[in-house]
This record gives C-alpha cells, sequence and structure tokens, in this order.
C-alpha cells in the first residue's frame, strides 16, 4: 500500500538510561510500577541487558516483600511485565528477580492511588495501561511503528484531557505493550463481565478488528476491574493510522466518558422532555473538547459543562455534567479559579499536560523485547525544504480516478510521484510542488484538462489547493474545508 506523508514529525524513541540497577550486578536496566484501574491494580515492567526470567516481589514493607507474581507471558526475555491485584491506599514496594542469575533491581515503590483519589492538593493523576491488539495488525504494518504511533497519540490525549479538566486532572504513567504472544492480557472481551481468565487487564485496548469501533461501556468505568475502553480503527483510525492528532483526540473522547462520566453532545432532546436539551455547544466556549471522529473545521467531544454563564445552551432537566463529575472527584472547587492556558482553543499538540506525563513501550519480540522511554515532540511540525514530504507509487492513475490497483492503463499525465512545498524566507512565500511522471500539454483521453487537489493544514484549519489546466489555459484557487473558495488566480 502507498505510505503518504505530509510533513511528518519524527518519532522520538529514545531509549532510557539505567533507573534501578542491581549492586552487584548491573542486569536490570530499566523498572517501573504504578497503580492502574483506580488504584486496585498494580502494572510492572522491566528491561534487562541480557534475557532474565523475572518474577516481582511487591509488599507494603520494603524490608518483607512477601507477595510475588510473574510476568506475562512467562518464560526468558529482555522485557517483560507481570499485573497484580493491590488494595487501594497502600503505598507498594516492588524489586525484579531474576531467578537464572538470582540478580535483583532496586526497590521501587508507589501508593496504590488513581482516578477519584489520587489528588496532590492541586491536581489529579490517572495512570494507564494501554494495549494494542497486534495481532489482528495488517501485515504491512509492523507493530513497533503502530505502538509508536500510539505514543505520540498519547501525548495529544493527555494535553486535551488536562485542558478539558481545566488543569484538575491530567495523565501520570503510561505503559503501553502489544499482543504478539498469547497471554491474559490479550483477550479482547467485552462488557462489563469479571472473568479472570477472559477480562482483558488493560485501561484502553487499542483494537483493529472488534465490531466496536470506539466504544465505552458506560461512565464511571474506570473502577471496574474488567472494562477497558476500545479505541478501533475502523472509520477513525486508518492504515497505518491517519495521525497522532486523531488518535489523542479519539482516546480522549472515550476516557472523558471513561473516567469522568461526561456524556455525548446533547442532541435535540425528546418531544416527551418538559424542557428538551440543545446543548451541542458548537461555538466552543470552553466547556467541550472536539472530535466527531474525522475532521469538519473542528472537532468536538463530550459535554464537560459548567454554568449557564460558560455553557450558554438549553441544558433541560439534565444535570450540570461539573456537577456530577465533582461527586466523584470531591477536590475539584466548586468555581475553578478561571481558564488555564489553552482551554479555549484547539492547538493541534504542544499544550500544557499537567507535567505528569511518562510514557513507556513495552515491545513484544519474544526473546528480544524491549521497555523504551517515549520522548513527545511537543512541537506543531513545520514544513521543512527537505523532498519529498509527499510520496506516491508510480503507475497507479487512470483517467478518471487513483486507486491502488489500476484497472484501466494508467495516464501519465496524472500520475503523481511526489509533492513537496518550499518556502522562500525573503519572499515569505510557500511554494507548492506537484510532480507527475509526464505532463502533457494535451488533456487526458475522454478529459477536458488537468485538476489537481492539494490538501494541507495550516494552524488549526485545513485548506485546499486546486490546480487546474483546460483550453482557456491554467487557474489556482485556494479554498477552505467546506470548500469556500478564499482566493483565485494565485501565482
Amino acid at each position: 500500500m502507498t505510505r503518504r506523508v505530509l510533513c511528518s514529525a519524527l518519532l522520538g524513541l529514545v531509549l532510557a538510561g539505567p533507573s534501578y540497577v542491581a549492586a552487584q550486578e548491573p542486569l536490570f536496566l530499566e523498572t517501573v510500577g504504578f497503580a492502574t484501574k483506580t488504584g486496585f491494580r498494580g502494572v510492572f515492567a522491566w528491561s534487562a541487558a541480557e534475557s532474565v526470567s523475572g518474577v516481582v516481589h511487591y509488599g507494603t514493607d520494603p524490608d518483607n516483600l512477601t507477595e510475588t507474581v510473574q510476568p506475562l507471558p512467562g518464560g526468558v526475555d529482555t522485557a517483560q511485565m507481570a499485573v497484580a491485584q493491590i488494595v487501594t491506599g497502600q503505598r507498594y514496594y516492588y524489586q525484579v528477580e531474576d531467578l537464572l542469575t538470582g540478580a535483583r533491581s532496586e526497590v521501587g515503590s508507589f501508593v496504590a492511588r488513581n482516578a477519584y483519589n489520587d489528588w496532590n492538593g492541586s491536581i489529579y493523576t490517572l495512570d494507564l495501561l494501554i494495549q494494542l491488539d497486534s495481532q489482528s495488525l495488517p501485515e504491512d504494518i509492523p507493530s513497533d511503528q503502530a505502538l509508536a504511533d500510539i505514543a505520540a497519540g498519547v501525548n495529544v490525549f493527555a494535553e486535551r484531557l488536562y485542558d478539558a479538566l481545566d488543569g484538575y486532572a491530567r495523565i501520570g504513567t503510561v505503559l503501553i505493550t502489544d499482543t504478539n504472544t498469547d497471554y491474559p492480557l490479550t483477550t479482547p472481551f467485552y462488557g462489563p463481565v469479571c472473568d479472570d481468565e477472559a477480562s482483558n487487564l488493560a485501561d484502553v485496548l487499542v483494537q483493529t478488528t472488534i465490531p466496536f469501533d470506539s466504544h465505552t461501556w458506560g461512565g464511571w468505568s474506570i473502577d471496574n476491574p474488567c472494562i477497558a475502553f476500545y479505541v478501533g480503527r475502523i472509520g477513525q483510525l486508518v492504515i497505518p493510522w491517519e495521525d497522532d492528532l486523531h488518535f489523542g483526540y479519539v482516546s480522549t473522547h472515550e476516557m472523558m466518558h471513561y473516567a469522568f462520566n461526561a456524556p455525548d453532545l446533547y442532541g435535540e432532546g425528546t418531544v416527551e422532555e418538559e424542557n428538551p436539551a440543545d446543548c451541542r455547544n458548537l461555538a466552543w466556549d470552553g466547556s467541550l473538547m472536539h472530535n466527531t471522529g474525522g475532521w469538519a473545521g473542528k472537532w468536538e467531544l463530550t459535554e464537560l459543562d459548567r454554568n449557564p454563564t460558560l455553557t450558554p445552551c438549553q441544558h433541560g432537566s439534565l444535570p450540570w455534567t461539573w456537577d456530577v463529575l465533582r461527586t466523584r472527584y470531591t477536590e475539584i472547587p466548586e468555581f475553578p479559579n478561571g481558564p488555564i492556558d489553552h482551554m479555549f482553543d484547539d492547538l493541534a499538540r504542544g499544550n500544557a499536560d499537567g507535567d505528569a506525563l511518562q510514557i513507556y513501550i513495552l515491545d513484544r519480540e519474544p526473546g528480544a523485547s524491549t521497555l523504551t522511554a517515549y520522548t513527545p515532540d511537543d512541537q506543531i511540525p513545520t514544513c521543512g525544504n527537505q523532498l519529498p514530504q509527499v510520496i506516491d507509487a508510480e503507475g497507479d492513475a487512470t483517467g478518471f480516478v487513483v486507486v491502488e490497483e489500476t484497472p484501466a492503463p494508467s495516464e501519465d499525465s496524472l500520475d503523481v510521484l511526489s509533492g513537496f512545498l518550499t518556502w522562500d524566507e525573503e519572499e515569505e512565500a510557500v511554494t507548492f510542488h506537484i510532480r507527475l511522471k509526464d505532463l502533457q500539454s494535451t488533456p487526458p483521453v475522454g478529459g477536458g484538462g488537468h485538476f489537481f487537489r492539494y490538501y494541507f493544514n495550516y494552524g488549526n484549519q485545513r485548506y485546499l489547493l486546486v490546480a487546474a489546466r483546460d483550453a482557456l489555459g491554467p487557474a489556482f484557487s485556494l479554498r477552505d474545508a467546506d470548500n469556500n473558495t478564499l482566493a483565485t488566480g494565485l501565482d
């Protein structure tokens, strides 16, 4: 399949340096431990300089780690993980042992708090285990690419959530893993049913084939040990993934249900209601985030409304969701201090995320797995003069439509090979370039001319540059996302 990339940002996979190193033998390179699912599940992961048969010793007394948990899956590997049931409110200490050599990591610790009770005096922190159902990935999409794309999306997800909660909640430690081998974590189990043998242990399952495109099993689901929310690809995430923004916005949408009980945007209500709601609030006053599952000038998300002043729309008889949220997140003040930075905009990336975000990727390759710290790039990608920025296969254009497997002879004068932008600093002008296999002065067979569309984003808006040539000569126009003409006759 053709891979098309326009002004792509480099994915920043950085191998983390040593953190917990055994005194006798520098075997363990990295260990990570945190609580998820509202504090009743402990997640542990580690990497080593060579294959180990790891086991986690943990408990509430650092000098007496009486509990143990085996990795998922078992066997020896250079990176592994384990999940254990823990008790909310307790501080846990843990240490990883290699059963082959007896080497141990240093002792780490975390408090079993999350979601409704992880309040540090000013903000709540939510830690997450995210799993990619990689067995259903298409053959041409490598798992490590998908994991890195998800990590980039998690960064956007963290920024959006922080803004949506006015800085009163944030994403903390995130472990992203895949399912290259069969173990209990892999089962994409649907619905609020607890079954230790079949339930998915993740908070977020990124799936590609199960029926639910993106779905949350009701509000406040984060405190149910057997419910994950699902982020799908059908219609929302395309192959390989549409982009990190799209994944980030869809994840935020589901997380707002999952952890904060925010409903979908209110429609017009029903005739039976005495005061029907009409609170989609498309004007965007800061009380909701943007997501429609696609870009239509902006994204919409779910409603987190504050009061009639900040959310000037008809709310009907339904409760204000900010008030509902505060029944669980009891430390959030009734009247927030005011908007935080970026709350009233929809910048693509680079917004504040609460300063707690740590993303790790556990990439499973049996016998050679890796645990990697992911460093997100918060800069909005810019288009340099490196060429090309868009590439396309040769020989895939007919006179009517571009397709992957062309049933008719390819039309050389419509066969796009590459596209790129160049920026002239002195003239402060951008030039759009489209390279074709063989652009002829005469139109393709059966046609009256040539017609090309060039889509691009600038700021937070999507634009379309149209270049055409017929018997009257060349013509150019700049259009917005709704195809409205903004300028013509461009040089």
